[in-house]
Parts: structure tokens; C-alpha cells; sequence
């Protein structure tokens, strides 16, 4: 027996699902060359206190103290140094650690997607999906819907954009100072 229509995704969903996927493993990808990047500089920092800590132990040997004071005053900016890529590595790290998900969870998430929102209309010119919002009120001051747009091309870039919807029955409402007659 064949599977009933709610069962088999919608390909147009699929498509989009895998577009996602797509860009968020490129995401992904860059997230680990940067973190590679950042161990890189890390590892050189640490290479350069070794070398510092190997003159200084020379220069009190043979009892050279201005280079021991010299070598002294420049180990703080050092450490300064490893304490900031040890921070950025550790920040790039973590990013690493966030997944890219299957292509089954990215598919139940646009389903849900349908579930909060109603209709989800596809978008074949950026492989995208968008939706409206019910109206927005900020502040006693009526926005209107406003279409939220998912172009997985633009994943991982800013800014995102959230347009508002023109309505010919609704006044126009610019910024509240500035509030058009």
C-alpha cells in the first residue's frame, strides 16, 4: 500500500529542506577553517613565549641584566596575546561543537513552520520559503504583517531583511516622531 499524501514530504519543501542543509554545512565548513586558523595563531604565540623564556634563561645565566629586564617587560603583552587567541579559538571552538542537522530534522522544522504559520509559499527564485505574519502592533503604533522570508543562500550574511506588507485599507505609519500626514 502506498504511502498517504500526508506522509510523502512535499519536493518542493525537500528541495528547500536540502538547500538549507546545504548552506548550513558551508557554514560549517568555514566555522572549522577559522578555528584551524585560530589554533594556528594560538600555537605561534606559544612558540614565541617558549623562545622568550629560552633567551631569558640565557640572559640570566650568563648574567645579561639588561636584555633580562628587557625580555622581563615584554612577557605581559605576550600572555596578553595567548589570553585573546586562547579566547577566539575557544569561541570558534564552540561554534564547531553546533551540528548541522539531518535532512529529516530540517524537514520537520519546516513542517512546523506550516503548523505556526499557515501557509508557507515557496520562493523558486531564491529556492526559499516565506511567510506572513499575523499584524504587528509595537507600542500603540500599528505596523501591520510583515513577510518573513527564508532565502538559504543568504544564511550566514547580514543583514536579513522581515519587509512590511502594503495594505491599501491601513494609513501609513512611519517612525512615531516622524509620523507621515
Amino acid at each position: 500500500m502506498p504511502p498517504s499524501n500526508k506522509e510523502q514530504p512535499d519536493r518542493k519543501l525537500v528541495r528547500v529542506a536540502q538547500s538549507i542543509r546545504d548552506q548550513l554545512s558551508c557554514i560549517a565548513r568555514k566555522r572549522d577553517t577559522s578555528l584551524a586558523q585560530q589554533l594556528g595563531r594560538l600555537t605561534g604565540i606559544i612558540h614565541q613565549l617558549d623562545r622568550m623564556r629560552r633567551k631569558l634563561n640565557i640572559s640570566m645565566l650568563r648574567g645579561w641584566d639588561a636584555s633580562t629586564i628587557k625580555l622581563c617587560g615584554q612577557v605581559p603583552q605576550v600572555l596578553r596575546d595567548i589570553h585573546y587567541y586562547l579566547g577566539a579559538a575557544q569561541r570558534e571552538a564552540d561554534a564547531c561543537e553546533i551540528g548541522v542537522p539531518s535532512l529529516r530534522t530540517m524537514l520537520d522544522d519546516l513542517h512546523q513552520l506550516r503548523v505556526e504559520f499557515g501557509d508557507v509559499a515557496y520562493r523558486p527564485e531564491c529556492e526559499g520559503l516565506s511567510v506572513i505574519t499575523d499584524d504587528i502592533e509595537l507600542k500603540d503604533v500599528f505596523l501591520g504583517p510583515f513577510e518573513i522570508r527564508l532565502e538559504p543562500d543568504g544564511l550566514g550574511r547580514l543583514p536579513h531583511r522581515c519587509p512590511g506588507i502594503p495594505r491599501r485599507s491601513v494609513q501609513l505609519v512611519g517612525h512615531p516622531p516622524a509620523r507621515l500626514g
